[in-house]
């Protein structure tokens, strides 16, 4: 999972992060909520000659469930990601389209990322950048990963320089 996103996350995360255990028949409802966030000209990467500027809209669904003592005991987040990644440079942009949840147990004391964080797609050449999988970690650090690695933003770099030759 890219760190950028993951940081733009932990902000969100104020939230909470989780996974809808069973419930019993005598727990309480589960709490729901959505929110709306704009992120507008965060600097995504520092190529050579130009920067990579993203602008996205974040609708962001919760949903906590609790134990039959009222005590929460999962957090599920569901996150929609709409955005553009746009070269400061040449204007050039490209659609940053993610859908992905956030589980957490809290009983257990993990946390799951599972779904689609970023996917650019040049039309007539494919997806140039794809973060997809599923991350598990707890508060000891990372317990599963089957995210692909990210470079530091040189990914984010070559999808333009790939863009420009298209």
């Amino acid at each position: 999972m890219s760190h950028t996103r993951a940081s733009v996350l932990v902000v969100l995360g104020i939230f909470g992060l989780g996974f809808g255990l069973a419930a019993s028949a005598v727990a309480i409802a589960p709490q729901k909520s959505s929110d709306v966030f704009q992120i507008s000209g965060l600097v995504l990467a520092n190529c050579r000659g130009f920067r990579v500027i993203l602008d996205a809209t974040i609708q962001v669904d919760t949903t906590t469930f609790f134990d039959e003592s009222g005590n929460a005991v999962a957090i599920s987040v569901h996150v929609q990601w709409r955005g553009t990644a746009t070269n400061s440079k040449t204007g050039d942009a490209l659609v940053d389209k993610a859908n992905y949840i956030i589980s957490s147990d809290l009983t257990e004391g993990t946390t799951a990322f599972l779904g689609v964080v970023y996917r650019w797609v040049i039309e007539g050449y494919g997806i140039v950048v794809l973060d997809a999988g599923k991350l598990v970690f707890t508060a000891d650090g990372v317990v599963f990963d089957s995210t692909p690695e990210v470079e530091n933003g040189n990914e984010y770099c070559e999808a333009f320089r790939v863009l420009a030759a298209a």
